[in-house]
């Protein structure tokens, strides 16, 4: 049975129908997309948000402070058709938003023969854009569509005359099982993305049309577009208009049967079922981080079992596009034989005892855990990780970028600083307390976001979480998490404070929701993540994945170049992380939220003024825990450039906070870099492997340490309070200088797993 619906046209955000009276001037000339003027109009003003979204893209490149207006008016003309004899009314429309009363008293500035407001705001600017569509649309006139303009035929499809109430517009891209194509109202200049279906057996899941806009409001015809047969779509007029559908059930197509499932089991059609959603990962599998067979090989099944101890379960949702999400599977047809297994737990590998010449086998000797009284540093904690971790865990957190030497220098770099302690200095009390970014803090010290605490420990974010509370430090809730958003923020405490990291995500949308749903559950920061624009390449962390899969995995994609192995993780995590982020989206973060905002992965004295400059609260000097660009410096050696440089600039500490992560083990560590100016130092890879060795209470041990540690160092260097701490407490002379000797590390050095290459292994 086919469900009715009609589409009534919206109205525009200045007021104006779709009837307007017009003049007889017109523009017919095709664009190169294949769209007119008059289409192009019709189609930004058949919907609220048009005009707003193309207004809002032009602003955000071209305007603000500084009028870029050459560029803006050669894409205006070449790009979206309108020519410069329609600008001057862009001109009269901008004068009229920016000054009702009358523009005499503006600065001005003179282009294309007319005088334009030097500056204006966002606000006017959409204002004056959206009354120039207007105005340009009742120049030119409604909309009429000739018998050429009807749907231009497609081979796959099967129209009547009676039923081509739209024609076929541009390609918008290529979906799962069809392309997508701009449909065009002909009467009415409503567009709509309709998918032009080649598989049958697909046609009820992939065959909706879906509205390009998604404003609340506006006519839902998702249903009035349904494939009949394969390659066959049909619409047929009808009075009312269809509700709009929640956001669950427009992802939620149909229930499916875990039969119907189970025939998708193969590399080449590859449905998974996650949390009791059907999924198609057939392209998906082969950019897996982890490889293609950890995928094929649960295809047709309930993979739950083995996702839930590392991922989210809204990280699909996340990463595919809503037409991937095939259904909801019944519980009920759900056997036994359906499920995937989980991967039996690790166990710590056994040592191997030294060998006497006349021995004829080598002794083993089986891991004990020590306990936890017995950990007394933070190199401690990462020895016994390594012992307790799945393998493809281990490798994952402990690996670093190329050759690993920018991970190495991160604490060795602090080795560089010497102390220079003062004498008879009152220190019978010793205050570690202090604030960052107004949160109180039992010393500076914070947890910052690391990617899936899961691989760590079954409680994964929310141990950090509760930890972070009991130790009295803020922590940083990671956007790559095991647990949603929402299952950390409900494991903080009533009172306990905590801020966020960002990925920007491509669709700008999507990280605006994320954002709001931070600000609304009083998130103090946003620290958002700016030096990886691409994943750098982690060796230890691929070859590992490699080794784990066996020899079965090199089959005929691999052989044939199909799959790229080592790019996986990049192409995966790009549709995820905008790598066109630049600073010309500063104010555009700004503008989002109230939080204090601030850029995480700042590595040099420009970047910093310039993000002072650009009104931000702070950054973090950090190279991704030496996971990135190898040689470059750690944050702790580039902290001093950015001190000097953000004086100069006339920042304060109290204006512009400044944090360094990277290398943080030792309480000294944190002393010397707040003598170099440091707010607080963020502390990742120590939380993780203190959490995988003794869960929560490790943590928290392992912050106790290092409050020890460094009252022990602020009594020694006469220093009774944070504030005393300064740059006259340390010698930095060698701390760029990388060809210093240096005493050896037995720690670091018996604690570091060296890289190994492919023979060896």
């Amino acid at each position: 049975m086919e469900t009715e619906v009609t589409l009534q046209p919206s109205q525009g955000t200045s007021g104006l129908s779709l009837e307007q009276p017009v003049e007889k001037r017109r523009s017919n000339r095709r664009l190169e997309d294949g769209w007119t003027l008059q289409e192009r109009l019709a189609t930004l003003l058949s919907w609220d948000e048009g005009a707003r979204t193309l207004a809002l893209k032009l602003y955000n490149r071209f305007c603000g402070d500084c009028w870029e207006l050459p560029p803006l008016l050669q894409l205006l003309e070449e790009r979206w058709g309108f020519p410069q004899r329609l600008w001057p009314l862009l001109w009269a429309q901008m004068r009229r938003a920016v000054a009702p009363g009358g523009a005499a008293a503006l600065p001005m500035r003179r282009i294309a023969g007319v005088e334009a407001p030097e500056f204006i705001s966002k606000e006017q600017w959409l204002e004056a854009f959206t009354r120039w569509l207007h105005a340009l649309q009742a120049r030119l006139g409604p909309l009429k569509v000739s018998r050429k303009m009807m749907v231009r035929r497609h081979q796959s499809w099967d129209v009547s005359p009676e039923e081509q109430y739209y024609f076929q517009g541009p390609k918008l891209g290529e979906g799962a099982y069809g392309e997508v194509y701009a449909m065009f109202h002909r009467s009415l200049g409503v567009r709509r993305a309709v998918k032009i279906i080649h598989k049958s057996r697909l046609s009820v899941s992939c065959g909706v049309a879906e509205d390009e806009a998604g404003t609340p409001g506006e006519p839902w015809p998702a249903r009035g577009w349904r494939p009949q047969a394969a390659g066959q779509m049909i619409c047929k007029p009808a009075t009312g208009v269809y509700p709009r559908p929640s956001n669950e059930k427009r992802s939620l197509k149909q229930v499916l049967s875990m039969e119907e499932v189970a025939k998708h089991n193969t590399k080449e059609d590859c449905w998974v079922v996650l949390y009791g959603k059907a999924y198609d990962l057939t392209k998906f599998a082969k950019v897996h981080p982890g490889g293609a067979k950890l995928i094929t090989d649960v295809a047709g099944m309930d993979a739950t079992a083995q996702f839930d101890p590392i991922h989210p379960k809204d990280i699909m949702d996340k990463l595919l596009k809503p037409a991937l999400t095939m259904g909801v599977v019944d519980v009920a047809t759900i056997k036994p034989e359906h499920v995937a297994k989980p991967p039996e737990a690790h166990k710590p590998k056994p040592k191997k005892k030294a060998v006497k010449a006349d021995a004829a086998e080598e002794e083993v000797e089986e891991f004990k855990k020590p306990p936890l009284a017995a950990m007394l540093n933070s190199f401690d904690f990462e020895s016994v990780a390594r012992e307790v971790m799945e393998p493809q865990a281990w490798g994952y957190y402990s690996s670093g970028g190329d050759d690993e030497i920018t991970l190495r220098d991160n604490h060795l770099a602090f080795q560089r600083i010497t102390m220079r302690p003062r004498i008879l200095v009152n220190v019978r009390e010793i205050d570690m307390s202090t604030k960052i970014l107004g949160v109180p803090a039992s010393l500076p010290l914070y947890f910052t976001a690391t990617a899936l605490a899961k691989l760590a420990h079954q409680e994964g974010e929310l141990a950090i979480v509760k930890a972070a509370k009991k130790a009295g430090v803020p922590y940083m809730l990671p956007t790559l998490s095991s647990y949603t958003l929402d299952e950390m923020l409900a494991a903080r405490a009533p009172d306990q404070i905590v801020f966020s990291q960002l990925y920007v995500n491509p669709e700008r949308s999507r990280s605006e929701e994320y954002v709001a749903k931070l600000e609304k559950a009083g998130v103090q920061a946003l620290f958002v993540t700016v030096d990886a624009p691409q994943l750098g390449r982690r060796e230890k962390d691929m070859r590992n994945k490699f080794t784990q899969q066996g020899s079965d995995v090199q089959g005929d994609e691999e052989d044939d170049g199909g799959v790229d192995r080592s790019q996986g993780a990049t192409r995966a995590i790009s549709s995820y992380i905008d790598p066109g982020l630049n600073w010309e989206d500063v104010p555009w973060l700004k503008s989002i939220t109230k939080m204090k905002v601030l850029l995480k992965g700042v590595q040099c004295a420009e970047d910093a003024v310039q993000a002072y400059n650009a009104g931000l609260a702070g950054c973090v000097l950090s190279n991704h825990g030496g996971r990135q660009l190898d040689t470059c410096r750690a944050g702790i050696e580039v902290l001093p450039e950015v001190m000097e440089a953000l004086k100069e600039a006339g920042a304060t500490k109290e204006t512009f906070a400044v944090f360094i992560d990277g290398g943080v083990r030792r309480g000294g560590d944190i002393f010397k870099a707040c003598a170099l100016g440091a707010q607080a130092c963020g502390a990742g890879r120590p939380v993780l492997y203190s959490l995988a060795s003794y869960g929560q209470n490790g943590i928290v041990r392992m912050v106790h340490m290092l409050q020890d540690e460094l009252q022990m160092v602020m009594r020694l260097a006469g220093t009774p309070d944070i504030p005393s701490i300064t740059e006259k407490h340390v010698i930095t002379t060698n701390l760029a200088d990388h060809i210093v000797p240096l005493p050896v590390d037995h720690l670091t050095m018996k604690t570091y797993q060296g890289l190994e290459p492919a023979a060896k292994l």
